[in-house]
């Protein structure tokens, strides 16, 4: 059996926003483009590790959807786009179809039924349908052939996942968000019946339908009571939650074929924006004086070349560490060490980190340490190894370093620096100085976000993917 094709729909809103939730900031001209710099990079890599075969971007309307005709009190609840976000819409779009993405909107509909629609279709059309989206309402749209997929580590998440996560199946979840509502949309659900009693009811009785129809034997009287009373409201609020799938659409999924962009359409984009670091990531420069130029690149191509995976700045300006500028250094013997703690002891600023032999800091182990005070340059002091290695010893390394660590005038960067501090308090080391770490500074910036590990803020700031 031949293998199905990939066509890859974004929820274009929902992107946006994590997008623009995201710690990024960038002024140019006057206008905010950290959302576009971000979803731009995010539908690179897409493009890069998803390899579509097929890709739209769905994106909803500003006008009202039969959602607030049947109800009128449907998202009341919801401000407007915030107007930082609002002014890159046009410059998202623009950067979208520079890269030879099809967007998709209609009148009267939202997203989510642009994207219940185009799933149905891409399916029926033998598409393997990925979901780019984390809207939990999408769920219900799940089969085999249609999946949830993280743009960030290119999981996905399907039926037999959702199962396991909620013991439900996707034709069931419609059930469970008109049972427990959407404050978000401000959808009303039954009185009291939030996510778990939702779960059990379903479990117990299948369907909704079936959930109301035995409304009166239900033992617990304030349930009881609230499923009763649901029944007037329910078919309302399962009609709200539920996706439609037969949009009238202006492209079917057999017209989204993914057709690779050229430089001729998508570095002006980027020279426009100021966006320098994506445009070298493909090849291509900006010369002095704002005109346009591409680095050297076979003459017989004009389509984008595959991003590179390299170090840069956030946004702008020259890369940070080119690829003949990094110095990586091991530090396995008592003469290397020397070396570097001559340096370190001249330093006011270091990032600094732990390498260690368990995730419990009250159990672990030194196993090395990296010391970092100049972009592209680092060392790491080999503590612990294989049989045979060259290593350094664990007890001078600790002397040594004590007061350095212990110095509140050296400043200190590091990522979830507390488990440091734990691990180096077993040696002895009352490390103090701390400047700044990334992972707090991560979750202050964006709490929505799943991931604030080291390797996930490394891709998604700096294009950096670590080594696994």
């Amino acid at each position: 059996m031949a293998k199905r094709k990939t066509f890859y729909i974004i929820d274009g809103h929902s992107q946006i926003f994590r997008a623009y939730y995201a710690p990024a900031a960038f002024r140019n001209r006057g206008q905010g483009l950290g959302a576009a710099f971000i979803f731009a990079r995010m539908l690179l890599k897409l493009i890069e590790k998803g390899k579509p075969d097929a890709i739209v971007c769905t994106l909803d309307t500003r006008g009202d959807t039969f959602r607030h005709r049947l109800y009128p009190e449907y998202k009341a609840n919801r401000g407007p786009m915030p107007e930082d976000l609002a002014e890159q819409m046009p410059n998202i779009e623009k950067l979208v179809r520079a890269m030879n993405i099809p967007i998709v909107a209609v009148e009267g509909y939202e997203a989510d039924d642009c994207i219940g629609t185009l799933a149905r279709q891409g399916a029926e059309a033998g598409y393997e349908v990925r979901l780019v989206s984390r809207d939990k309402d999408l769920k219900q749209l799940l089969t085999e052939h249609v999946l949830f997929y993280d743009a960030d580590d290119g999981s996905t998440f399907g039926p037999d996942e959702l199962k396991i996560d909620i013991g439900l199946t996707p034709e069931q979840f419609v059930d469970y968000l008109t049972l427990v509502g959407d404050t978000s949309d401000n959808i009303p659900g039954a009185s009291g019946i939030g996510p778990k009693k939702a779960q059990a009811l379903l479990a117990e009785y299948g369907s909704l339908d079936n959930v109301l129809k035995h409304a009166d034997q239900i033992k617990q009287p304030k349930m009881r009571e609230a499923l009763i009373e649901f029944r007037k409201q329910a078919p309302l609020s399962h009609k709200l939650v539920t996706i439609v799938t037969d949009v009238p659409m202006p492209l079917a999924a057999k017209d989204l074929a993914y057709t690779p962009f050229s430089r001729e359409q998508f570095l002006p984009v980027l020279h426009d924006l100021g966006f320098r670091s994506i445009a070298k990531e493909l090849g291509w420069e900006f010369a002095d004086g704002g005109a346009l130029k591409q680095a050297a690149a076979p003459a017989t191509s004009t389509a984008a070349p595959i991003p590179k995976r390299g170090q840069r700045e956030l946004f702008g300006g020259n890369d940070s560490t080119e690829a003949g500028e990094k110095r990586y250094t091991l530090v396995n013997t008592a003469k290397a060490f020397d070396a570097l703690l001559k340096d370190l002891r001249k330093q006011k600023r270091i990032s600094f980190d732990t390498e260690t032999t368990s995730l419990d800091a009250l159990k672990a182990e030194l196993v090395g340490m990296s010391f970092s005070w100049k972009a592209g340059e680092a060392s790491y002091i080999a503590l612990k190894g294989p049989a045979g290695r060259k290593l350094c010893d664990v007890d001078n390394v600790v002397a040594s370093l004590t007061p350095l660590l212990e110095d509140p005038a050296v400043e200190k960067v590091g990522q979830n620096l507390k488990y440091d501090i734990l691990v180096l308090k077993k040696y002895g080391i009352d490390f103090r100085g701390t400047s700044f770490d990334t992972m707090i500074a991560a979750y202050l910036t964006d709490n929505t976000r799943q991931e604030i590990g080291l390797d996930q803020l490394a891709h998604e700031l700096l294009g950096y993917d670590c080594i696994p």
